[in-house]
Order: C-alpha cells, then structure tokens, then sequence
C-alpha cells in the first residue's frame, strides 16, 4: 500500500511543483508553452521510440488488451452522451464531457507505471498509448463535430491532419516497426536517446501543473460529477472485471486498470478550441480532474494489487 501511495503522491506533488512554480518564480507563459513543446515533439517521442523498439510484446494477451480498451472507450462515448442528455447540456458542453471521459493523461500514465513495474511497466505503458492515442483522436473529432454540427468534409480532413501530425502516433508507429525488423537500435543512439528520454517525465508533469486553470465552478459541478464518476469508477471498473474475465496477465491488468482511470489530457483544451466546444467547461474538467482523480487511481491501483497478486515497486 505503502508504494502505491507514494507513487500516485510523487506524480501529483511533481504536477504541483509545476503549478507553484508558474505562479511565483516562472510566471512567463512562453517559458511553459516551450518546455511542452519540447517534451510533446522531442523528448517524449524519443521516450516511445526506444521503449517500443526493444519491447517484448508477444502473446495472445495483446489483441484481448485492444478488445479491452476499445471496449472501455465505447462504453464512455454512451455515458457522455447519456450524461449530456440527462443534464439538458448543449452540445459543445456534452462535447467537453466527452473528452473528460475518453482522453487520458499518458504522460502521468507512464510515470506512475514506470514507478510501479520498472522498464515493463513503461513497455506496457507505451503499448497502451499506441492503442489508445490514435483511436480516442478519432472519436472525438468525430463525435464533437457532429455535436458542434461541423460539414462531412471538414471532419474528414481534421481526422487526417490530428492522425498524422500527433507526434505520440508517429512515435508509436516507428517504435513498433524497429521491433517487428528485429534490428537492435546502435549502442550510441541508444545510449542518446535514454539520456533524452529521462527528462521528459518530469518536465511534462510540471508543464501539466503549469497549465491548471482554477476558477469559480458552480454553474458546473453537475457536469465534472458526471466525469469525475466516469473516470473514477464507471471506467476503471468495467475494465478491472473485464480484464480479470479475459485472464490478462497481472501486469497487463495494472496497466489497464492506470490507463482508463487517468485524468483527461490538457491537449483537450486546445480540440475544444478548435471544435467550438465549451472551453470554461473543459479547462474546469482539466485542472479538477487531475487532481481528484489522483484519489481513485490509488484505491483502483490498490484493488487490482489484491486481485492479481502482483509484486510492485520492480526496477
């Protein structure tokens, strides 16, 4: 217990180091625009690379971890509409709810895995990502453009251009395709591409403190209810006894079960700007949502502990 607590409390007090730091010592928004750039184009996607490229993902387990997910993910694209038209919203607030429940935080993901199971459970983490990224994309795009009542033509357009120039999609996609050669990356690469990747981590969960927005949110605490139960139980839930049917692997589950209880990605922001959504209502979900979440994750983490009878804390 004492592990998974101090795992889930280190990402969060990292994320609010972050936080603090935008307010009273780097108050330029510039400076943390550019260190997400950085570690979102550069850093990060060399992190994928090299984890995906020496991985061992053999076995049956895999197509049952992308039935899994794309299971879990369909099920939030009910509930958000569900939840939507319980509570009267309008369409680009259902859109906003709709990227609380579907996108998650795969920088917070890969940090606390990596704590908990080492290497393998980075490996695994960055499977999940390959999963998950491209597929969550389409849905949104998707889904928030016929909400916000956007043309054929457009849509099919923004598919494309969000697919290709998603830096984690790319990464993914090479990181797979040097492991399928079976050609070991040179020692030197190698080598530069680990030093790159050990900071990526920490500089994104700061630039993910850096960008919390708080504000007054009464007039929409029915809607951050219904996603903070989404990702805090309904979820991580479906997904824990759906994992233990099928008979994953315990470590496959842990991930699972990390994946589908994150906090949403601040990247949702930016596609509610872009689609017409509601943009209070999404920075509200943003800034909530990964710091309540941090809650769930732990009891989720510890439940799927008992369950498996997984060892944690592997270097």
């Amino acid at each position: 217990m004492s592990i998974i607590l101090i795992t889930v409390m280190s990402v969060l007090l990292v994320i609010m180091t972050g936080y603090a730091l935008s307010r009273f010592l780097m108050t330029d928004p510039s400076f943390w625009q550019g260190v997400s750039k950085l570690c979102y184009w550069v850093l990060f996607p060399i992190m994928l690379v090299k984890v995906l490229a020496g991985a061992d993902f053999s076995g049956a387990w895999v197509g049952d971890l992308v039935m899994l997910l794309w299971a879990a993910l369909l099920l939030m694209v009910l509930l958000s509409l569900l939840s939507g038209k319980l509570l009267g919203l309008s369409g680009p607030s259902t859109s906003s709810i709709l990227q609380g429940n579907l996108r998650h935080n795969t920088f917070v993901g890969i940090a606390i895995m990596g704590d908990m199971l080492g290497v393998r459970g980075i490996e695994l983490a960055a499977l999940a990502t390959g999963i998950l990224v491209p597929t969550v994309n389409v849905f949104c795009v998707v889904i928030m453009m016929r909400l916000n009542g956007t043309g054929e033509q457009t849509m099919k357009r923004l598919i494309v251009k969000e697919l290709a120039r998603n830096p984690l999609i790319m990464a993914v996609a090479l990181g797979i395709a040097i492991n399928l050669s079976g050609l070991p990356l040179p020692a030197l690469l190698a080598q530069t591409m680990d030093l790159l990747s050990r900071a990526a981590l920490p500089m994104l969960l700061m630039a993910v403190g850096a960008g919390m927005k708080f504000r007054a949110i009464s007039s929409n605490w029915q809607a951050l209810l219904a996603v903070l139960l989404g990702k805090g139980l309904i979820m991580p839930g479906f997904t824990l006894l759906s994992a233990m049917f099928l008979g994953l692997p315990a470590e496959v589950i842990m991930v699972a079960v990390v994946f589908t209880s994150l906090p949403t990605a601040a990247a949702a922001y930016a596609l509610a700007q872009q689609l017409k959504g509601d943009v209070a209502l999404m920075a509200d979900i943003i800034s909530v949502q990964t710091l309540a979440s941090m809650v769930p994750l732990t009891a989720w983490l510890l439940i799927a502990v008992q369950v498996t009878g997984i060892t944690i804390g592997a270097a």
